[in-house]
């Protein structure tokens, strides 16, 4: 996108002379931190800034094309080292982990005989049980705590920076499962959940946008498919705690379902503890007008460079320099340049497009076998419908795996279209078998496997790939507040699709699956007109394209 105005360099430079004469005591005189970290513009005055030395680093050259600032090439987004980066990007997904134990606890948690033997609503024959709305209420109101959260980040974020937003998510998630433990009621249970929600809620929007953040543009839907790794890893680990306890402690011992919250509560703090070894973001640490030399020792650890490296200098100038422009642009036009209604190039387009992208990965059907999968196959024939859920995990956290590099290999598109056709005829054969078959143990088994199938397609599609076009879809300007409304809007979707399953699993049984399978048909539409390509895409790109685009609707985006 060209800029509005034209930026003279003088102000960059005084911008960051000033700040560099900060560290002047500390590393030389005056006049050699100028020549050593001093910009250079083209012939013709371009907003480009390029390496002073141009021989003394050969993995580092400036932009010769004229390109955007924030659109870095192969050169400027160097890095000497993946493995601090990769770790840096372990570390954030340990949030993914946290929401992925919650997914994979809840739904047994609230079949746990001695929760429902302690806080049951339902006593008909035998020990208390949680109606059906009680139950789809204990699994859903998280889901608004993950609405609150999307209000919450944007405020969050700006101010305190990823990094500290992640650690107070993790302070909630302790905070509501140690609710739990004192809960003298279902009603305090509800409550506490909404704690469990802003938790994962912010995490679901902190953690892949930091990732997005800290990693080079070629590699950052790798990087960031990584939240959704471990998202699955925590599913697993959630599935096995309750099968644990299910097996380990009687119904009538309160430590069958206080184990699973024990646990919760410690994996929250590992990753509470364990964000701060990570760098915060360049792109905040600019934004806050942090000084020039925490700017370049965040790159420095990112790229495994010294912070003194010629691309490390041209990087730390470009970031400025952008937000330099972006302010100027801001101040011009206050009221549009971040309304996501008014702003341009179709801001209020590309988070609707948002929006709905993330609405159909809820109605897929997904969580109907994550959260509900017990309920689903408690009255076939299994001895252990705990260990449902194990298998589901144990599916899902293989083909989340193999989605790492599955990304790396086709476009978003490609994977999303190929996901809505697959999802819709695994749903479609799941709920026809159910419904029109008598139950056996082989049609079970038949039901268990087109489950296994759906979760596997899903893991490599529209699990991750969904998260990974959010984070790559908006401008720096706008990515906090569009993806902030995205997040709210799919937890809106999520809490109503989790709140109705269990009365409508109760009333029509398998045929609700036939409504997922419709909403996944539909999707194949709208992804193919609406959604544009965004990998390998600069954020400065994808406004170009959305601004020369004749298409009132949509945008299509060829690489």
């Amino acid at each position: 996108m060209e800029s509005l105005v034209q930026i003279p360099p003088e102000p960059l430079d005084g911008l960051l002379r000033t700040q560099r004469r900060e560290q002047a005591a500390e590393q030389d005189s005056e006049q050699q931190v100028n020549e050593k970290y001093g910009l250079e513009r083209d012939a013709e005055g371009s907003n480009e800034a390029v390496c002073v030395d141009k021989s003394s680093s050969e993995h580092c050259k400036g932009d010769t094309e004229g390109q955007e600032l924030a659109n870095f090439n192969e050169e400027e987004d160097y890095v000497s080292s993946y493995l601090p980066i990769t770790c840096y990007s372990i570390l954030i997904a340990l949030g993914g982990l946290v929401f992925g134990y919650d997914i994979g606890t809840i739904g047994g948690l609230v079949d746990l005989p001695a929760l429902s033997a302690r806080f049951g609503d339902s006593v008909q024959t035998g020990p208390a049980t949680f109606s059906p709305i009680v139950k789809g209420a204990l699994v859903s109101v998280s889901c608004l705590g993950g609405f609150v959260s999307g209000g919450v980040a944007a405020k969050l974020i700006p101010v305190i920076g990823m990094r500290c937003t992640i650690f107070v998510s993790m302070l909630l998630y302790a905070l509501g499962n140690t609710v739990i433990l004192l809960a003298p009621s279902w009603e305090v249970i509800l409550v506490a959940r909404v704690f469990n929600g802003v938790c994962i809620g912010l995490t679901t929007i902190t953690c892949p946008m930091y990732i997005s953040e800290i990693t080079p543009i070629r590699e950052r839907g790798l990087f960031t498919s990584l939240n959704q790794l471990f998202t699955t890893v925590g599913i697993v680990i959630g599935a096995l705690s309750i099968l644990f306890s299910a097996t380990r402690y009687y119904p009538d011992d309160i430590s069958q379902y206080q184990y699973p919250l024990l646990q919760g509560i410690l994996l929250s703090a590992i990753g509470g503890v364990a964000i701060w070894l990570v760098p915060e973001s360049p792109d905040w640490l600019v934004k806050r007008s942090k000084p020039i030399s925490k700017v370049k020792k965040s790159l420095g650890k990112l790229r495994s460079l010294p912070f003194d490296d010629e691309c490390i200098i041209n990087a730390t100038a470009k970031l400025f320099d952008y937000n330099f422009q972006m302010n100027n642009i801001h101040h011009l036009d206050s009221k549009n340049s971040t309304s996501i209604l008014k702003g341009r190039p179709k801001y209020f387009q590309r988070t609707l497009t948002g929006v709905v992208l993330l609405a159909f990965q809820q109605f897929t059907g997904i969580n109907y076998f994550f959260f509900y999968g017990i309920t689903i196959f408690e009255n076939v024939e299994l001895k252990t419908p705990y260990l449902v859920p194990v298998i589901f995990g144990v599916v899902n956290l293989i083909f989340s795996g193999l989605s790492v590099y599955v990304i790396s290999l086709f476009d978003r598109k490609v994977l999303l279209i190929f996901g809505s056709v697959s999802l819709t005829l695994l749903m479609a054969a799941f709920t026809a078998v159910g419904t029109f078959c008598e139950v056996n143990f082989h049609v079970t088994i038949l039901l268990i496997v087109l489950s296994c199938l759906f979760i596997a397609v899903f893991s490599m599609t529209w699990g991750p790939i969904a998260a990974v076009v959010i984070s790559e879809l908006y401008p720096p300007r706008i990515k906090v507040k569009a993806m902030s409304v995205c997040g709210s809007s799919s937890w809106i979707f999520s809490f109503t699709i989790a709140l109705v399953i269990p009365t409508l699993t109760s009333k029509i049984g398998f045929a609700l699956g036939g409504v997922f399978a419709l909403f996944t048909f539909l999707s194949i539409f709208f992804v193919h007109y609406l959604v544009p390509e965004t990998k390998n895409v600069s954020s400065t790109r994808l406004d170009r394209s959305y601004e020369t685009n004749p298409s009132r609707f949509g945008v299509v985006l060829q690489k």
